[in-house]
């Protein structure tokens, strides 16, 4: 995001801030999810050991650069 374009955003945010609500407890949620930069989940983990494996690629994927 460019700096002049942060006080927008924070202000668009703010406006949907009271609609988010945190998940209530389950304990089949997932431990972990890495959310790409189109809202779509990239990986995820349930609770107990992840798969490192398919974590650094999704890593790999979405935040080296091209």
């Amino acid at each position: 995001m460019r700096p002049e374009n942060a006080a927008q955003f924070a202000r668009h945010l703010l406006r949907w801030i009271d609609q988010a609500r945190p998940p209530k407890p389950d304990e089949n949620a997932l431990a972990s999810v890495l959310i790409r930069p189109d809202g779509t989940a990239a990986w995820a983990s349930s609770p107990g050991p992840a798969d490192t494996v398919t974590l650094t690629a999704a890593l790999r994927t979405w935040l080296l650069p091209t």
